[in-house]
Order: C-alpha cells, then structure tokens, then sequence
C-alpha cells in the first residue's frame, strides 16, 4: 500500500516543472480553480491555481492527493498547502 510520502515523490518527480509553471502565473481569485497535475497509478493530483499566494521569493499553493487505494488511516484525499522557493 503506497504512503502519503510516496505520493509526494511520485507528484515530484513527473510534474514539478508544470507545477513551478503554474506558480509562476500568480494567478488570484475567490474561487478555487482546480486543475488536474498527473494521475498514476497511485493518485490523481490536483492544484488550486486560481489561490496561488505570493510571499517574498516563496510561493504557497494548494495540493490535492486523491489516494486510488485509502492509506493507512482510511483517508481517500489529502489536501496540502506547500511552499516552493522561487528564489
């Protein structure tokens, strides 16, 4: 059975570039824009382009893992709020 941390090394291994791409945009707005990263064997990954907040040379974005097998706990998803360095 995969691991959350698992899915993390997958996401960042096949997507980081669209990723950094999508945090270069800065995109705001009030509504969550949901777009769909990658999708494997063990996840689909989604990020919320449209809450992209700029803080200094970071950028804080959020990600949604929906788990194709729950983890160890029983959770189906797992959303997180990640800072990249864009320095």
């Amino acid at each position: 059975m995969p691991t959350d941390s698992g899915v993390c090394v997958a996401f960042f291994r096949m997507k980081r570039s669209w990723v950094l791409g999508c945090l270069a945009l800065g995109l705001g707005s009030a509504h969550a824009m949901w777009v769909t990263v990658t999708r494997n064997e063990v996840a689909t990954v989604y990020v919320d382009s449209a809450a992209i907040v700029r803080n200094q040379h970071f950028k804080r974005i959020w990600v949604v893992y929906d788990l194709k097998v729950p983890d160890s706990g029983g959770a189906r998803s797992v959303k997180s709020y990640i800072d990249y360095d864009c320095a």
